[in-house]
């Protein structure tokens, strides 16, 4: 549902999204966490510059929900991935650097984290655990 909104976007045609056949039930408010997981995939997409393939994982682990959006794209250095959920902050030349702080604010009032980590393949992984 939501990667069909972000490869419909022409700015993104030529992504790829590759979703585990994985079936998640999660709860909380659909709207919200939908659009957490839009600008997810657009941060992917654009950190590979609107090609490339973008991989989704949703998978239960120790009763939690655990989603994970992989780019293969060139990576964010430590020092800046831990700055990226303050708002005002960004990596991209463009953007206002508020949509990973809404991310983590809509996660957390979801009862959640939500994090950032190094792919080992190269990319970035944001990886969300909610209850």
């Amino acid at each position: 549902d939501t990667a069909t909104l972000l490869v419909k976007n022409p700015d993104f045609a030529a992504t790829k999204v590759e979703i585990a056949d994985d079936v998640l039930h999660c709860k909380g408010d659909m709207d919200q966490l939908r659009q957490v997981f839009l600008n997810l995939m657009m941060n992917a997409a654009q950190a590979m510059n609107g090609q490339g393939q973008i991989d989704v994982l949703a998978a239960r682990d120790n009763g939690k929900c655990r989603i994970e959006i992989a780019d293969r794209g060139p990576g964010v250095s430590p020092e800046v991935r831990d700055r990226l959920f303050q708002p005002f902050v960004t990596s991209k030349h463009r953007g206002s650097g508020l949509g990973l702080a809404i991310a983590k604010r809509v996660i957390e009032a979801h009862g959640g984290t939500i994090a950032l980590a190094p792919r080992p393949e190269g990319g970035t992984i944001a990886r969300i655990e909610m209850p």
